[in-house]
């Protein structure tokens, strides 16, 4: 799957969508997808797929460090 580059945290995604992201206490080598949507994150998982249907809100979005976008919409 094709990603954008890496954003700060500060940086916020333009659209609501999926998107990678590093956390403070995971490796950058495998980092989560978490859903962006009106302003708020919601909790990681560890498919693209999984991350489109998650429900719940992020308790841990403060632990952000960056976030990149998939080019495409997942499967």
């Amino acid at each position: 799957m094709k990603m954008t580059e890496w954003f700060p945290i500060n940086v916020k995604p333009v659209r609501n969508g999926v998107y990678q992201t590093i956390l403070g206490l995971r490796e950058a080598d495998n980092p989560p997808y978490q859903r962006y949507e009106d302003g708020e994150w919601f909790s990681t998982c560890e498919t693209a797929q999984e991350a489109e249907d998650c429900p719940f809100v992020s308790a841990i979005s403060d632990l952000l460090h960056a976030w990149r976008g998939l080019t495409e919409k997942p499967e």
